[in-house]
């Protein structure tokens, strides 16, 4: 089960009262960790975000061999 808070103040603030409300509904339901949309996007995309890191890593690497200008055949 998922819950989204919109907030305009600061989302670690309001933590705890939203831990409160659950708790008030029903008193033994788990509450995982409480993140915010900013870290679960990050956590998303990261992966995708090394790769294209490690891309351009080795793009750029090409770029410095090319005037090099080392010919094998």
């Amino acid at each position: 089960m998922s819950l989204v808070v919109k907030t305009a103040q600061d989302p670690a603030a309001l933590a705890s009262a939203v831990r409160a409300e659950i708790r008030k509904i029903d008193p033994n339901l788990p509450i995982p960790a409480i993140r915010t949309m900013r870290e679960i996007v990050s956590q998303t995309v990261a992966e995708r975000r090394f790769q294209m890191a490690l891309t351009l890593l080795f793009a750029l690497a090409a770029l410095c061999l090319v005037p090099s200008g080392s010919t094998a055949w």
